[in-house]
């Protein structure tokens, strides 16, 4: 019996060290994958950068020719800008957004593990009415 025990815990010492090993192969994995998506992101952010910036530089152009001076177009390309950093920054624009845009990055980023469920935003409440009425 006491030879039995003995290689019982053995062979659980074993299978332990090896479910470790496998633990450390799994967040190597995820966090390469983890760093990879980033480096692709800042890519696509960089580029999506560059062609706003060149667009906008066109269209400024575009705009003062047609007017005929060309700062005129530099101005109201900037006041475009400007307007539309200042929806985004509007608090009433936030609030109604950034639940939904918190949801699509967590959909991004945990897939595995909430492929089935649905995902809530933080600080959203369940505002559903009780379909039984008990009080008639």
């Amino acid at each position: 019996m006491m030879q039995f025990l003995q290689a019982f815990w053995g062979k659980l010492q074993e299978y332990m060290e090896t479910r470790i090993s496998l633990l450390k192969i799994e967040i190597k994995e995820e966090i390469a994958k983890a760093a990879s998506n980033l480096l692709f992101g800042f890519v696509a952010v960089l580029a999506l950068f560059m062609a706003v910036a060149l667009l906008s530089v066109g269209l400024a152009q575009l705009l003062g020719m047609l007017i005929g001076y060309s700062w005129a177009g530099s101005f109201i390309v900037a006041l475009l800008w400007f307007g539309v950093a200042a929806i985004a920054l509007n608090e009433k624009n936030r609030k109604k957004w950034q639940p939904i845009l918190e949801a699509k990055i967590l959909t991004a980023i945990l897939p595995e593990e909430k492929e089935n469920e649905e995902i809530v935003p933080p600080n959203t409440i369940n505002l559903q009415a009780n379909t039984t009425d008990d009080t008639l």
